[in-house]
């Protein structure tokens, strides 16, 4: 389960579960923690390389927004039960 984002595209951690958005079905807690570790690893190296070319010059501050929020929400984001009750 991935978090809302508010009006002004910030990442909303402490809204309800029922407010977040479905991103995957795992059969496993196991495979679904797997898959979000390696997207939150993904989403990271992403930003790093755009970090790295800030330093350098060859990029604008501009350019860190979306690997930015991709990282924040990867990493923000919950591997939830379908079960839960806290979807109700």
């Amino acid at each position: 389960m991935g978090p809302p984002f508010d009006d002004k595209g910030l990442i909303q951690p402490d809204a309800p579960l029922k407010a977040w958005s479905h991103v995957e079905s795992f059969d496993s807690a196991r495979e679904c923690e797997a898959s979000q570790f390696e997207r939150t690893q993904r989403a990271y190296e992403a930003l790093r390389k755009v970090q790295d070319a800030i330093h350098k010059g060859a990029a604008k501050i501009a350019e860190a927004t979306t690997p930015t929020a991709k990282w924040a929400f990867a990493n923000r984001s919950l591997c939830i039960g379908s079960g839960d009750p806290r979807l109700r």
